[in-house]
């Protein structure tokens, strides 16, 4: 199911994505609040690719 939303949206229990404009529209990142001890983790990327490896 895709579900459009704006500004901050708690998508699992500390999990929020972010909006945080950028190149494109929708541009976001996820913050754990529960990352890294307890400080919170960012993660900036938008989507994920799987990226073949390097040839050499």
């Amino acid at each position: 199911m895709i579900r459009e939303w704006r500004g901050t949206e708690e998508i699992l229990p500390g999990v929020t994505l972010v909006e945080a404009g950028g190149h494109f529209p929708g541009a976001a990142v996820a913050h754990i609040a529960t990352g890294a001890g307890g400080k919170g983790t960012l993660l900036p990327g938008t989507r994920s690719c799987p990226w073949p490896p390097r040839a050499g």
